[in-house]
C-alpha cells in the first residue's frame, strides 16, 4: 500500500500537553492516527504496545529527556529501525550532533509550521521506509554473494579490492584497499588493464594460491559504475573450473589410452547398438566409428551368437560377471575373422546398466596356426590326405555309427603296383608327383561330397573318406553301405581310375594297384581288426597277379600268420 493513503501511526512525546493537542490535531488534519505520552516512561510503554511508525520526540521533559528516550528506542529490537524526529527549540550546533549520535533520524525545531507538519512526517517515513528497503536489499544482495560459490572482487580503477566475496577469501587472502594486478590473475595478453568500459570479457586464467596450488579460474569482468553511470571500476566474478579442467584432462588420456589400445574397444547399449569404437577396432574390422555408431552389433558378427546366446551373455554381464568367448567376426570386406571377446557391464550412480563393453582381441592368426597343426597332426603333408590317424579316429567314429544304425561300413586298402619301378626310374620327386595324382583320382572316385579335408571338433565324419598311411599305401573308408555290389563298384572304379596313365614330368607312366576289402561286422567289429583283416586280403590280392580286388576271408589271415612266420616279422 502506497504511503500517502496509509493513515501512519505516529507517537507524540511532549510534556506540554497544549504542545500536544496543536501536534496532534495538525497530524489528523494530514491523515495520521495520534498516539500521545506525556513523559519519557510513558513514551516507552506506548512504543512497546502500540508499535507506531515513526516518533515525535520533544527533547526537554522531566525525568528521562528527550536524548535517553531516543537511545532506550534505538537499544530496543523493534525501535532500532523506526524513524525519530527529535522537536527542540534548541539549535545549538552540540544539540543537533548529541541528537544524531543517541539516533534521531531528523530534527524539527520550535516553533513548529503546523501547516506542514505532517507533510514533513510523511516525508521522513517515506525516506527512512526507502533506506530501511535499500538496506534490506542490501543485505539480500550480500548474503547472495557471500553464498554464491563464485569469486567475486570488486576492484577501483587503480584495481584495489573495494569488496570480496567469502569464497574469493577462501581461494585467495584478498585484502581491502590491496592492489590486484593483472598479472597476478593472468589474464590474456589484450587484458591488460581491468578498466571494462562497455560490455564484459570473459577469459581462462590461473591463480597460485599462498599454499602452492594452481586453480583455473574463469572470468567475466564487468564495469562497475556509480550512481551518475561513470565507470569507477570493474567486478570480477571467477568461477573455479580447476576440477572440470582436471575431469577434462584425465578424460583426454584416457581417450588416448582406449583409442591407441592395441585391443579392439566397442561400447554399445544394453541392446547391442553401438555407440563407441577405437581406433584398434577400425583397424581390424575396417569399419570407422561414424559407419557403426548407431546399427546393431550382429552387423559385425557372423550367425554364431544366436539371439539366445546374446541374451545369455547379457544376462552374465548384468549378474555382475564378466563373459568371455572366441567370436567370428565379418570385416568389412566380407572376410571372417576370429576374436576373443570380454564383455562386463557398465552402470550408472544408481547401479543400473546402461552400457556393455567389448574388449575384443584378433586371434584369427592363432586360431589359423592352431587349425595348422591340427591339420599337420592329422593330415598326410604330401597329399594332405588324412593321415592314420585321423583315418582311426573316423573309422572308430564310424563303427559307434553302424552299431547304433545297423550299417554296414568297409575298409579298402590300397598298395600300388610297380612303384617302386617309379622310383627307380624317374626319382623320388616323380615319384611324390605320382602319389599326389593318384590321390587326386582316387578322391574322384568317391561319392561326390563325402570328403572333408579339413576336420574340425565337432564336424561330422565324412561318408566316405580317403587317407594315405604312408609310401604307395591308401585306405577308403566307405560308410552306409546296403549292398556287397556296391563296395565292388567302387573298387571297380578306383582300379579303372589308376589304372589309366600318368604324365609325370615329362613320362607317361603306367601302373595299377592291388585292393584288400574288409566289411564291418563280419570281418572285423574294432578299427584295428577292420585294417589288419584289409592288409591281409591286400596281400591275397598281389597273390593273384595284382591290379584286382579281394574281400577279406577267415583263410587270408592263416595265410598272412604264416607269410609273416617265414618272412621272421610282420609287415
Amino acid at each position: 500500500m502506497e504511503l500517502e493513503s496509509e493513515q501512519p501511526r505516529v507517537l507524540v512525546v511532549d510534556d506540554d500537553a497544549g504542545q500536544r493537542l496543536l501536534t496532534g490535531i495538525a497530524l489528523q488534519q494530514g491523515g495520521c492516527a495520534v498516539i500521545e505520552a506525556s513523559d519519557g516512561a510513558q513514551a516507552l510503554r506506548c512504543f512497546a504496545d502500540v508499535q507506531p511508525d515513526i516518533v515525535l520526540l520533544d527533547v526537554i521533559m522531566p525525568g528521562m529527556d528527550g536524548f535517553e528516550v531516543c537511545a532506550a528506542l534505538r537499544q530496543s529490537l523493534e525501535g532500532a529501525n523506526v524513524p525519530i524526529i527529535m522537536v527542540t527549540g534548541l539549535d545549538d550546533v552540540d544539540s543537533i550532533e548529541r541528537a544524531y549520535q543517541v539516533g534521531a533520524t531528523d530534527f524539527i525545531t520550535k516553533p513548529i509550521q503546523w501547516l506542514i507538519l505532517h507533510q514533513r512526517v510523511r516525508y521522513i517515513l517515506r525516506a527512512s521506509r526507502a533506506l530501511l528497503a535499500a538496506q534490506e536489499s542490501e543485505a539480500r544482495f550480500r548474503s547472495l554473494v557471500q553464498a554464491t560459490s563464485s569469486i567475486i572482487l570488486v576492484l577501483d580503477r587503480e584495481g584495489r579490492v573495494l569488496e570480496c566475496n567469502h569464497a574469493a577469501q577462501e581461494l585467495y587472502p584478498f585484502c581491502h584497499g590491496e592492489n590486484v594486478s593483472a598479472a597476478q590473475m593472468s589474464p590474456p595478453p589484450c587484458a591488460h588493464s581491468w578498466n571494462i568500459v562497455e560490455g564484459s570479457c570473459h577469459y581462462e586464467g590461473t591463480l597460485r594460491t599462498p599454499a602452492g596450488d594452481e586453480r583455473t579460474l574463469l572470468w567475466t569482468v564487468s564495469p562497475f559504475r556509480d550512481v551518475d553511470g561513470f565507470v569507477v571500476g570493474s567486478v570480477l566474478v571467477g568461477q573455479d573450473i580447476s576440477a572440470r579442467r582436471q575431469a577434462e584432462e584425465t578424460m583426454r588420456k584416457l581417450s588416448c589410452a582406449v583409442d591407441q589400445n592395441p585391443i579392439a574397444i566397442l561400447i554399445t547399449d544394453p541392446a547391442g547398438r553401438i555407440d563407441y569404437v577405437n581406433r584398434k577396432f577400425t583397424e581390424t574390422s575396417g569399419y570407422s566409428l561414424d559407419e557403426v555408431r548407431g546399427r546393431d552389433l550382429s552387423l559385425l558378427q557372423t550367425d554364431l551368437l544366436s539371439t539366445a546366446a546374446y541374451q545369455q551373455l547379457r544376462q552374465v554381464v548384468a549378474d555382475g560377471a564378466i563373459w568371455q568367448g572366441e567370436l567370428c567376426g565379418v570385416r568389412k570386406d566380407g572376410e571372417h575373422f576370429w576374436e576373443l571377446a570380454h564383455v562386463s557391464a557398465i552402470r550408472d550412480a544408481q547401479g543400473r546398466l546402461t552400457h556393455l563393453i567389448w574388449l575384443q582381441q584378433d586371434i584369427t592368426a592363432r586360431k589359423q596356426a592352431d587349425a595348422r597343426v591340427r591339420f599337420l597332426a592329422y593330415h598326410d603333408s604330401l597329399t594332405q590326405l588324412p593321415n592314420r590317424l585321423l583315418l582311426q579316429e573316423c573309422l572308430r567314429e564310424t563303427i559307434s555309427q553302424a552299431q547304433i544304425q545297423d550299417s554296414q561300413p568297409a575298409v579298402m586298402f590300397l598298395d600300388l603296383d610297380r612303384f617302386k619301378d617309379v622310383n627307380d626310374s624317374l626319382g623320388h620327386q616323380a615319384g611324390d608327383v605320382l602319389l599326389q595324382q593318384v590321390a587326386v583320382r582316387l578322391q574322384e572316385c568317391l561319392r561326390p561330397g563325402d570328403y572333408v579335408g579339413v576336420a574340425r571338433s565337432g564336424t561330422p565324419m565324412p561318408s566316405d573318406l580317403l587317407a594315405r598311411l604312408g609310401g604307395d599305401e591308401f585306405v577308403i573308408l566307405l560308410t552306409g553301405i546296403q549292398r556287397i555290389e556296391a563296395v565292388a563298384q567302387v573298387a571297380q572304379r578306383v582300379l579303372k581310375a589308376i589304372a589309366r596313365p600318368f604324365q609325370i614330368e615329362g613320362h607317361t607312366v603306367s601302373i595299377g594297384c592291388s585292393i584288400g576289402i574288409a566289411l564291418y561286422p563280419q570281418h572285423g567289429s574294432d578299427e584295428e581288426t577292420l585294417l589288419r583283416h584289409a592288409d591281409s586280403a591286400l596281400y591275397y590280392a598281389k597273390g593273384q597277379g595284382r591290379n584286382n580286388y579281394q574281400f577279406f576271408a577267415a583263410s587270408m589271415a592263416m595265410e598272412s600268420w604264416c607269410r609273416n612266420i617265414e618272412a621272421g616279422e610282420t609287415r
